[in-house]
């Protein structure tokens, strides 16, 4: 068992809002090996911590979006957020 977010309350996140964004993640075992790829759209890399402890995985990344100096948006529709995410591997390893 995976936990799960739920997205009709976690994707209600208001531009500079304080609420983490939810990260969509895919999850398969292959033999002895467990894979999870998690969906991270405009993160910088260096911004990424993934931790492992007390068997939980826990993502935390920040998403900034920036433009030039002296420009002005035309539309915006994305937004910064802090994305965190908690896969519990007992759970997973399980399966």
């Amino acid at each position: 068992m995976l936990l799960r977010t739920d997205p009709f309350t976690d994707w209600l996140t208001v531009p500079r809002s304080p609420q983490p964004a939810p990260a969509a993640i895919d999850a398969y075992r292959h033999g002895d090996v467990i894979t999870v790829a998690f969906d991270l759209p405009g993160v910088d890399p260096s911004s990424i911590d993934l931790q492992v402890e007390r068997g939980e995985l826990r993502l935390h990344a920040r998403r900034k979006v920036s433009i030039p100096e002296g420009a002005r948006y035309l539309v915006r529709e994305r937004s910064e957020a802090a994305i965190t995410r908690r896969i519990m591997l007992g759970d997973v390893l399980d399966v």
